[in-house]
């Protein structure tokens, strides 16, 4: 299996979308995907599904959960779409919240908080007992 193909397995990504390079660093320990727009697929608008036509891109950058210890970095030059009801919007990835900086796989695995941190201690009360089954 070639880096393209596992990759677009691993992240789930399917059409209009596609992994069109996969760059492996081992002097920064990183490894680069990019991912295009297949342009011969219509645009919508984001806001209200309406007919759109792409009027040009923004280049994005997100942080994805390493690969074996490695950065691991999605980058995409990302359509946006001009509407004549809502102007020209960015288009959503599957991968990312809007204005997101990390994707979505690595925003959900941040580790949760433990329990002690969630509620402030109440004074005079016993600090939990670490061993107790």
């Amino acid at each position: 299996m070639q880096d393209i193909e596992l990759y677009t397995k691993l992240l789930g990504i399917r059409a209009p979308w596609s992994i069109t390079g996969v760059q492996v660093s081992l002097k920064d320990r990183s490894v680069t995907i990019s991912v295009s727009y297949d342009e011969s697929i219509p645009v919508a608008c984001p806001v209200c599904s309406g007919q759109a036509s792409i009027y040009d891109h923004q280049k994005r950058r997100w942080r994805h959960l390493d690969t074996m210890q490695f950065m691991t970095i999605i980058e995409c030059d990302v359509p946006r779409a001009s509407c004549e009801d809502h102007g020209v919007k960015q288009l959503p990835v599957a991968w990312a919240e809007v204005k997101g900086r990390f994707t979505a796989v690595r925003h959900d695995q941040r580790p949760a908080p433990s329990p002690e941190l969630t509620h402030p201690p109440v004074i005079g009360s016993d600090p939990p007992d670490r061993h107790a089954k």
